[in-house]
């Protein structure tokens, strides 16, 4: 029902792994480049994803010094840096390199699926207490978010990312247990996010494409407060989702950066995520 099978090392199938090669390349060379001085921890994380025990081959061996197409990976890599350096690091820009791809603009070959609780089915516990929470029950408190960590007041912008986060989580370099206990509080009859919604969009992506490994997520109870709910000091109010429009009530978190989202409806890092082997519950890895 997909067609022909191809013959081992046929003309056919080495044509059919270039091309998934080239598409490898430019999604990953992509977010590296918009991602600055943090591309290299995308890159590090993507490269023992692929290749846990060894070096990457088939169409990942592009990240290999000594590989053929590895001067053809550092030239997308720096063209779009330029791009990006041109038009911004914006979505306007994040365009102006998806068009530029000598392939076509890759999409994500797979569908946001999972569904978000309407009403909370956790009673919850005590505030200040730590409990289990069903992922699908978090709903982010920002309306967007810029894609590497750090930023706030009293922290300089980290070399880390969302998408370095997620595809270390999928192939079991970061275990989930070992993620900072985030602070969550209800409103509304409903579970928000009051610190961590990066640590949560990450998790988001990793429940996408694993969600029997990422069922649920440990966070600490605390309570609403005028600082969620309305903004103190002159500062803006940590709940903003509203901004997206009165449907969104934190199911999805837009990248600044890009002005994909992440969660109902998503697509930010989908084409890359999908082209990775993952890690199963038992520790091996599944999928190519």
């Amino acid at each position: 029902p997909f067609g022909p099978r191809l013959a081992p090392g046929s003309p056919a199938q080495r044509g059919v792994w270039a091309l998934a090669e080239a598409r490898a390349m430019e999604i990953l060379a992509r977010h590296v480049a918009r991602l600055g001085t943090a591309g290299e921890g995308l890159e590090t994380a993507v490269w023992h994803a692929v290749a846990p025990t060894g070096w990457p081959t088939g169409a990942w061996g592009f990240l290999r010094s000594d590989h053929g197409r590895h001067r053809e990976y550092c030239h997308h890599r720096q063209r779009f840096g330029q791009l990006y350096e041109r038009w911004g690091r914006t979505p306007g820009g994040d365009e102006q390199v998806r068009q530029s791809f000598e392939f076509g603009v890759h999409e994500a070959l797979s569908s946001w699926a999972d569904a978000w609780a309407l009403k909370p089915t956790s009673l919850g516990c005590a505030v200040g207490a730590q409990m289990e929470l069903p992922v699908t029950e978090v709903r982010f408190a920002h309306n967007d978010q810029a894609e590497r960590f750090g930023g706030g007041r009293f922290r300089g912008i980290e070399d880390r990312s969302i998408l370095q986060l997620a595809v270390e989580l999928l192939s079991g370099q970061t275990a989930l247990d070992a993620l900072p206990v985030f602070d969550v509080c209800q409103h509304e009859g409903l579970w928000y996010c009051r610190s961590g919604n990066r640590r949560l969009a990450a998790l988001r992506l990793a429940h996408r494409f694993a969600p029997d490994r990422f069922p649920r997520v440990w966070v600490r109870h605390v309570a609403v407060d005028d600082t969620f709910l309305y903004g103190t000091f002159g500062r803006s109010p940590k709940l903003t989702t509203h901004l997206n429009g009165k449907n969104c009530r934190g199911r999805w978190l837009t990248i600044r950066e890009t002005g994909e989202a992440v969660g109902f409806g998503g697509a930010f890092g989908a084409e890359l995520l999908e082209l990775l082997p993952c890690v199963d519950a038992h520790g091996s890895v599944v999928g190519a």
